[in-house]
């Protein structure tokens, strides 16, 4: 007869005399939203998921491309509705409490930490402080009880290791440096998976791009290659301008950007699907922007004359026929409700029937 033994004080020991690690599986407990329906849907395959609080995100981009306004402002006013402490480390000193506050984000909010610094090792100090603060006051608290905890970085680019700086206020510039920045931020992206891996903690980090000299390669994301391995979730962004109003009509004057976003790395739906995503100057973002070309691209709109026709999946009956310019935020949430339900049943009822 095989001796019975009891595996559940084996999993106790081990996190009572190994500190910091996490133990079984675990979903994500919380997704933030980016704040377009389209964007989130690319990223997670559900239009009001986004990112997932306990993994790492990059979004990575040339300058004005929309970063911070997803990052520092989207995701920060979202996790901060949802009870997440915030750690807001501004490594570029150009996010001002006006602009975040445009955005919706309550810069009052005693769990949001602005902290502007562009030293990676007082970063890692910061991590390693809230850190081991959460895990110590929330040791005997119920994961799902416990209000989570994000990191954002904006921006991974501009943080410098402290010796580098030293020797640049000295006057000595050396060919070893960029070297030498490299691997100081592999040690940080370490850092923060070990200190956040297992628990209901997080990070996003915005990232420059470099423009390839290669015209068949992609441009090239900064901070290492570690950075890049280590992220679960990648949306490399491209900043074209916006010369389109409200209506839809045509203008010569530029009145925001075209955010031009790719998730080439996510765990939760298929990479590189691109979408764009309007930022106007004067209203900043509408969260449906992106999803006329969606479910165009789909072949879920078709044109039909001048109109646009959109037909259930769940029965092939019309549900709208109008003009570009005339399809409302009811519309889309009546699409996307419909897409969600039916579109995946659809797919495999078509595959089905090819293989027979």
């Amino acid at each position: 007869m095989a001796k019975t033994y009891d595996i559940s004080k084996l999993r106790k020991g081990l996190t009572k005399s190994i500190s910091g690690i996490g133990t079984g599986f675990h979903n994500p407990d919380v997704w933030l939203n980016t704040g377009c329906y389209v964007l989130n849907y690319i990223i997670s395959a559900d239009f009001n998921r986004g990112v997932p609080l306990d993994k790492i995100t990059m979004f990575a981009g040339s300058s004005g491309s929309g970063k911070s306004y997803i990052t520092s402002g989207n995701l920060v006013k979202d996790a901060l509705s949802k009870g997440v402490i915030v750690c807001l480390i501004d490594s570029e000193d150009a996010l001002t409490e006006e602009w975040m506050q445009n955005l919706g984000v309550d810069t009052t909010n005693e769990n949001l930490f602005r902290i502007q610094t562009n030293s990676i090792e007082k970063v890692m100090q910061t991590v390693t402080e809230m850190t081991n603060w959460y895990s110590e006051t929330f040791a005997e608290t119920p994961r799902e009880e416990q209000p989570g905890m994000y990191f954002v970085i904006d921006s991974l680019g501009a943080l410098f290791p402290e010796d580098e700086t030293k020797r640049f206020d000295e006057g000595e510039l050396s060919m070893t440096d960029g070297m030498r920045n490299a691997g100081a931020k592999t040690k940080l992206m370490n850092h923060l998976i070990n200190k956040t891996a297992g628990q209901k903690m997080g990070a996003v980090i915005t990232n420059h791009v470099y423009a390839s000299t290669d015209m068949y390669s992609p441009d090239k994301i900064g901070g290492g290659n570690k950075a890049i391995f280590l992220s679960s979730i990648i949306v490399q962004m491209e900043k074209l301008m916006l010369k389109e109003d409200e209506q839809g009509n045509k203008t010569t004057e530029i009145l925001g950007i075209r955010a031009s976003c790719n998730a080439i790395k996510t765990r939760w739906n298929k990479p590189f699907e691109k979408v764009q995503v309007q930022i106007p100057y004067t209203t900043g973002m509408n969260p449906y922007s992106g999803l006329f070309d969606f479910f165009e691209s789909r072949k879920l709109l078709e044109r039909n004359g001048n109109k646009y026709m959109y037909k259930s999946l769940a029965d092939g009956h019309e549900m709208f026929n109008e003009f570009r310019k005339n399809y409302t935020s009811e519309m889309y949430e009546e699409m996307m409700k419909d897409f969600t339900e039916n579109y995946n049943k659809k797919a495999l009822m078509e595959a089905v029937e090819e293989s027979k």
